[in-house]
C-alpha cells in the first residue's frame, strides 16, 4: 500500500534560517517519502525476493502458475529423452562428441533434454554435456534417479520409499545439486523417473523431503515429479495429492498411447495441474516404428516412420493446442537408425523435423 506523507509549509514571514531548516526538513520527508515508494513498488514487483531478479536477467526457467517462463516471458518447448548421452544404452546408440553436438544444434533454440544423470554419473562427462547445451541454446531435465533400476541404478521398493532414499540417493542430490546450481542450462532437476511401487502418502513425504532439499540447494531452478499418467497412482484424487507436494514445481505425465491425439490420461492430469496451479509436462510419449513389414515384440504390425510422422503429428499438436501443457519429450533420441520396430528417432527421421519445426503457440502474458 503507498502512504504518501508531506512536510509541513514554511511561513513566509519566518526568517531565512526558519525557511531553511524547513526546506531541509521537507527534502528530508521527501526523500523518505522516494525511498518509501520504492519500497512499495519492490514489494508490488517482487524485487524484495533477492533470487527473482536474478533469475530473469540469467535467463533461469521459472513458473507462474500453470505457465513456464524464461526472462518474465511465456516458455514451452518440445524435444527429447535422451537416455544414451551419458553411457547408457547400446554402444551403436550413444550421442556423444561430435554426433552430441549436432544433435544440440539441430533443435530448435531453448528446446529441452531428458537426461539421466544416476548417481555416480562421472562428472566431467555431464561437463560436456552441459557446456554443449549451453553453446546450442538447449535447455536440461537431469534425472537424479530410476524407480526401475535401469543403466546400474537400484530397483526402488517400499523401504526405499519409506526412508531408505536417504542414504545415497540424498548424498548424490547433495553432491550434484550444488555443483550445477548456477547453471541456467539446467531448465529443472527431476527428482525420479516413473516413481511407483508405495502408498501415496510415503510417496509424498518423499516429493516433500526430496524436492525441498532441491529448492534449498538450487533455489533458482525447478523441480519435476517424474510420474507416469494419474491412473498408475489411483486416479485424479490420488494425483492431485502428490502433486501438491511443495517440492514439485512441474507436473509429469508419461504415455505412450499410439493414437493421432492426447492421452485419455491428459484430462485428470489437467485437472490436477490446475488445482495445485502447477504447470504440466508431457514427459515421455513415444510410437513404434520401423521398416516396411516390421513388427513389435507382440507381433503387431508397426508404424514405418512416414506413418509415424503422421500419428505423431497429430499428437503432438493437440498436446501444444493445450496451454496447460508447457512442452513435450519424445522417447527417444539416439544415434542408431531404424532397422527394426522401435520407438527411438535419429537424424534424417521426419519425426526429428517435426519436432524442431512444429508451431508452438505461446499464451498471453500473466
Amino acid at each position: 500500500m503507498q502512504r504518501k506523507e508531506q512536510g509541513p509549509a514554511s511561513a513566509p514571514a519566518r526568517r531565512r534560517s526558519r525557511r531553511w531548516t524547513a526546506a531541509v526538513a521537507a527534502l528530508g520527508v521527501g526523500l523518505a517519502l522516494l525511498a518509501t515508494l520504492l519500497v512499495v513498488h519492490r514489494l508490488r514487483t517482487g524485487l524484495h525476493n533477492s533470487s527473482q531478479p536474478e533469475s530473469v536477467r540469467k535467463g533461469f526457467v521459472s513458473r507462474n502458475g500453470t505457465q513456464l517462463l524464461i526472462g518474465g516471458e511465456p516458455y514451452r518447448f518440445t524435444g527429447y529423452n535422451n537416455y544414451v548421452m551419458l553411457g547408457c544404452g547400446l554402444p551403436q546408440e550413444r550421442v556423444e562428441g561430435a554426433a552430441r553436438d549436432h544433435f544440440f544444434g539441430g533443435l530448435r533454440p531453448n528446446s529441452v533434454v531428458r537426461l539421466f544423470v544416476l548417481p555416480g554419473t562421472d562428472f566431467a562427462r555431464f561437463d560436456e554435456v552441459v557446456a554443449s547445451a549451453r553453446e546450442h541454446g538447449q535447455r536440461l531435465i537431469p534425472v537424479l534417479t530410476d524407480a526401475h533400476g535401469d543403466c546400474g541404478d537400484t530397483r526402488k521398493d517400499p523401504d526405499w520409499y519409506a526412508g531408505g532414499f536417504r542414504g545415497k540417493y540424498l548424498d548424490w542430490v547433495r553432491t550434484l545439486v550444488p555443483r550445477y546450481r548456477d547453471e541456467p542450462t539446467i531448465a529443472m532437476w527431476e527428482l525420479i523417473n516413473e516413481p511407483n511401487g508405495t502408498d501415496t502418502a510415503t510417496l509424498r513425504a518423499f516429493f516433500d523431503d526430496a524436492g525441498g532439499l532441491v529448492h534449498e540447494l538450487a533455489p533458482r531452478q525447478l523441480v519435476s515429479s517424474g510420474t507416469l499418467q494419474p491412473d498408475t497412482y489411483g486416479g485424479v484424487a490420488t494425483f492431485t495429492e502428490l502433486s501438491a507436494s511443495p517440492g514439485m514445481d512441474v507436473l509429469s505425465l508419461h504415455e505412450y498411447d499410439d493414437v493421432a491425439d492426447v492421452s485419455d490420461q491428459l484430462v485428470p492430469a489437467l485437472a490436477a495441474a490446475r488445482a495445485v496451479d502447477k504447470p504440466l509436462m508431457v514427459g515421455e510419449w513415444g510410437l513404434m516404428a520401423g521398416p516396411p513389414g516390421a513388427r513389435d515384440e507382440k507381433g503387431q504390425g508397426c508404424h514405418t516412420v512416414e506413418q509415424r510422422y503422421d500419428v505423431a503429428d497429430g499428437k503432438l499438436a493437440a498436446y501444444l493446442d493445450t496451454s496447460i501443457v508447457a512442452g513435450a519429450l519424445y522417447w527417444s533420441y539416439t544415434a542408431e537408425h531404424v532397422s527394426e520396430c522401435k520407438l527411438s528417432a535419429t537424424d534424417g527421421d521426419p519425426l526429428v523435423e517435426l519436432i524442431r519445426d512444429i508451431p508452438i503457440p505461446l499464451p498471453d502474458k500473466g
